[in-house]
């Protein structure tokens, strides 16, 4: 199979084959068409084989943050990012309604979005109160500080017990307070935060 970037032009240049005497609502009409007629049937094949003998499927789609520019024309930003938003709900949808999956795959497509893309895009949506969103919020302590002993538990460091990691990596206080209560005290209240200022003082 060729690259993305080929098959991204590849599909490119046939949708700009389409002739340009028609309908706005005509050509909308032709480019769902083009890639409904061929394109994403091939990749329903695909991943349905692939998922076949799962009972629960969820695909994560995150680092959309990675080229974010706000200098950027946030408009056409805005409608690639609802068009994702729009299109995973639509999807989990479809292989729901498919009776070759029905009541044998729960199938979920999740999109991550930093806050502050969010606010700045979502001023550009059409529909705002139809695009399926739903705000992820670290308030609790523990469960921020259960993210980083998670991804410890996943590492080849051989720990079998979040507690041998705050005794094996980390000092016991920092000035005169515990550990984790100067964590949960000084960084932002976000898994992203967190292991930054982790990684670095490690």
């Amino acid at each position: 199979m060729s690259e993305f970037s080929l098959r991204l032009e590849e599909a490119t240049f046939r949708l700009l084959s389409l002739p340009s005497d028609i309908t706005i609502e005509g050509h909308r009409n032709s480019i769902s068409e083009k890639l409904h007629g061929d394109m994403l049937p091939r990749l329903k094949n695909v991943t349905g084989n692939l998922i076949s003998k799962k009972n629960r499927v969820v695909v994560l789609i995150d680092n959309l943050d990675k080229a974010w520019d706000q200098t950027q024309d946030l408009s056409r930003v805005s409608d690639l990012l609802f068009g994702l938003l729009s299109v995973s709900y639509r999807i989990a949808t479809d292989f729901e309604r498919d009776p070759h999956f029905r009541n044998k795959v729960r199938f979920s497509l999740i999109l991550f979005l930093r806050s502050d893309i969010y606010a700045a895009v979502i001023r550009f949506a059409h529909e705002r109160d139809k695009v399926p969103v739903r705000r992820m919020s670290w308030e609790d302590p523990a469960t921020l500080l259960r993210v980083l002993e998670e991804r410890f538990m996943q590492s080849d460091l051989g720990i079998s017990l979040p507690d041998e990691i705050w005794t094996r990596f980390f000092t016991a206080t920092v000035g005169s307070r515990e550990v984790r209560q100067y964590l949960r005290e000084t960084v932002l209240p976000r898994p992203r935060d967190l292991l930054y200022m982790l990684k670095t003082a490690l």
